[in-house]
């Protein structure tokens, strides 16, 4: 069927079929130079053809059109041939090919196809992008009321910037909006003092000033640092002139604690053990006193199990289920920026980067409610699903009666086991009389075996050790055979033996939990590989430890002399029972059902926390939209001209359509919150020819056909369809 353009009608195409013409979907049209895309009409009729006439149905369908609008509209189908092909005469693509209720415009699909060949787009990122088309008068994201204290910190390094892309000539059009002054940012690390932290988990770069140093002397910016809330949301961000040292995530807390008048927060960072201990260190008390830290949940398992232990987001109270990878996600969206920004200025980056994360937080926002019920659903299902897990755990011990008091008990007694190597126990500890029986036993064997001639240096060393200990304590050296020097040397040896096996219990007791998480996944998860890594590490210090407990040697008290693997593997073997833990909890129960029931407890207590925060914060999405509602509402009694009016009609009546949607959504959990209808329910009949003004200045600065809404509203009995922009 050849398309073909009458003479004299540029604004109109004709089909040819059968020797007749046929007039065909109108395309463009032009007034006064400019583009204009007509409107779809309300009912689309099938033209008259001169052949016996055949029975007609008229249906509602879905119409998208090329601006990604939706309207509601009644085609009139023939019997005759298919509704598929009825559609495509019109220049609209069924979405199915029986019966189809949505059709598409051609034009927008022809723009799918041309931004998936030329820019790689999915059709899920179109849809979305469709969104963008709508315009939106307000682009403030959503308050912090009630998750403005957990925070998740990450760096992210795509986001580079070239020295060769120009300097700063002028301040950022969206200053202080996300991004911080670099100004500010670069002076607090040219002045904070680098501290050296113990490594002690595991081999972070990040955090490390000596490993963190710029790589790459052609970028100006080698990342951005920043923050979001634990919905995602982002929060403050800047730029990184070196690697990630710990100087730049302890500026952002300081200024976080600062916008929260110093109000306890919560921080969530990968290498949030490492940040501690480095503000321990420096004796930064406000910090100490009014920060709480814990470990995302997978970036978790590259840290030891005492980090897991004492981080992990499941242990941390006061934080619901929140995986802290939120910042995470953000990363992977502003990623795909990387290519662009890094050929930018530093103010036009900005900009760049601004306006994503604005865009980033406003779909956040616009689907928060259903999130928000979301998680709420899942958390319910996963209390259930623990609850039974904890009920199935406590049946195999029917005998004992276990309460929360004990359940307390046995988590700080599992802390205190992956943490006994710095406990400061002083029965863990030699003495200084203690090393000097021990060495005075090796002086003996090392004198007995070497002739009057011969002396070696190990025992020049032991003769200086014992003398020093001597002349301070004005003791006098016993003889190898005396009663009081074999009394004192086995309680040092058993003493050292004692400090051995506890470390042998404390690896034990890693490797066991090792073990456990290990069994949740498959052999070739990433998960797996870094657990795998972790368990070889320990079983080395298990053998080590071994090793120092059997060379104790001679004599023997109640433990004994040599110790084999299969021997000390399980926690509540027999040779543990003479170490006397402080607080150890005596109980029959074995150390594997222990562990389940700490996990389903902590994880329990997580969901009841989860539950909690989610009912604040489904109040606090409500509360947002009726402040808002309310300040708009203002605005609407003081505008003097109809189009500002109804700008401010549409976005309150936008609000209120939400907040009855969000009433619905969240009236199961927390009830049914009153809230305001008056826009929805009477300006539409108030005062319905002003009402006529407003709209079609609306759909003026929309570039909406003007006229279409002139006649429309003819028809009275067609006032919701006329009304409907």
């Amino acid at each position: 069927m050849p398309l073909m353009r009458k003479r004299g009608r540029p604004s109109t195409f004709y089909t040819f079929e059968n020797g007749r013409s046929r007039k065909q979907t109108k395309i463009i049209k032009v007034e006064d130079t400019k583009l204009h895309v007509p409107p779809i009409p309300d009912v689309i009729e099938e033209q008259k053809i001169e052949t016996e006439p055949e029975p007609t149905s008229s249906t509602s369908t879905d119409i998208e059109e090329v601006s990604g609008r939706q309207h509601l509209r009644t085609v009139q189908f023939c019997t005759c041939e298919e509704e598929a092909e009825t559609l495509l005469r019109f220049n609209l693509w069924a979405s199915s090919p029986k019966h189809p209720r949505l059709a598409f415009h051609i034009d927008l699909l022809r723009w799918l196809n041309g931004l998936l060949l030329e820019c790689k787009v999915s059709a899920q990122g179109f849809c979305e992008a469709l969104k963008a088309r709508q315009p939106k008068l307000y682009k403030e994201l959503v308050t912090q009321e009630a998750d403005k204290n957990i925070y998740c910190f990450d760096a992210d390094f795509q986001l580079v910037r070239k020295s060769s892309s120009g300097q700063h000539w002028i301040s950022p059009k969206h200053k202080d909006h996300f991004f911080i002054e670099q100004q500010l940012v670069d002076d607090f690390i040219s002045s904070y003092g680098s501290l050296k932290v113990d490594k002690e988990c595991s081999d972070f770069q990040a955090g490390n000033d000596i490993r963190s140093k710029s790589k790459n002397q052609k970028l100006s910016e080698t990342a951005v640092f920043g923050a979001t809330c634990r919905h995602d949301f982002p929060q403050k961000f800047f730029s990184l002139k070196h690697g990630e040292r710990l100087g730049y995530a302890v500026f952002l807390i300081q200024l976080l604690l600062k916008e929260n008048k110093n109000d306890k927060i919560h921080v969530s960072y990968d290498i949030a053990c490492m940040l501690k201990r480095h503000i321990e260190k420096a004796g930064n008390k406000e910090i100490s006193q009014n920060v709480t830290f814990s470990i995302p949940i997978f970036h978790c398992y590259g840290h030891s199990a005492s980090c897991q232990i004492i981080y992990g987001p499941r242990r941390t109270e006061g934080i619901g289920l929140t995986d802290g990878e939120g910042i995470e996600r953000l990363w992977s969206y502003l990623g795909g920026f990387s290519n662009i920004s890094k050929e930018m200025s530093p103010e036009n980056r900005c900009d760049l980067l601004t306006d994503a994360l604005i865009h980033y937080g406003r779909k956040i926002r616009d689907k928060q409610g259903e999130v928000l019920v979301m998680k709420i659903k899942r958390t319910i299902q996963l209390m259930e699903t623990t609850k039974v897990a904890l009920r199935e755990i406590l049946a195999t011990v029917p005998e004992l009666e276990i309460k929360d008091d004990t359940v307390m008990e046995w988590i700080e007694e599992e802390k205190r086991a992956v943490l006994s190597p710095n406990n400061s126990d002083s029965t863990l500890h030699l003495s200084k009389a203690d090393e000097y029986v021990i060495n005075l036993q090796r002086f003996f064997k090392i004198s007995g075996h070497q002739s009057n001639e011969e002396t070696s240096e190990e025992d020049k060393r032991l003769e200086k050790q014992l003398m020093i200990f001597e002349k301070k304590h004005h003791s006098i050296r016993p003889t190898p055979t005396s009663d009081q020097f074999t009394s004192d040397l086995i309680l040092a040896k058993e003493k050292e033996r004692k400090l051995n096996l506890n470390a042998i219990r404390s690896h034990m007791s890693e490797r066991q939990y090792l073990l456990r998480l290990m069994r949740k996944y498959a052999k070739g998860q990433s998960v797996f590989a870094r657990l795998s890594k972790q368990l070889k590490g320990v079983s080395k210090k298990i053998q080590k430890s071994i090793t120092l407990y059997n060379n104790v040697g001679m004599p023997s008290g109640e433990l004994p002399v040599h110790v084999l693997f299969d021997t000390v593997k399980d926690l509540d073997s027999e040779v543990y029972k003479t170490l006397q833990l402080n607080n150890a909890v005596d109980t029959v129960i074995s150390s594997t059902t222990k562990q389940e029931i700490i996990q389903s407890k902590c994880l329990l207590d997580r969901c009841h926390e989860e539950m909690n925060l989610l009912k604040i914060e489904m109040l606090s999405v409500i509360n947002w939209n009726k402040t808002l509602y309310s300040k708009i509402k203002l605005q609407i009694n003081s505008s003097v001209t109809p189009g500002s009016t109804a700008l401010l009609l549409r976005e309150g009546m936008s609000l209120e359509l939400a907040m009855c949607k969000l009433n619905t959504l969240f009236k199961e959990y927390i009830g049914e919150v009153l809230t305001e209808t008056t826009l929805t329910e009477g300006v539409l009949t108030d005062d319905f020819e002003k009402m006529q003004q407003m709209l079609m200045y609306l759909a003026s600065v929309e570039e909406l056909p003007i006229e279409e809404i002139d006649s429309d509203i003819e028809d009275s009995d067609e006032d919701e369809d006329s009304l409907e922009l």
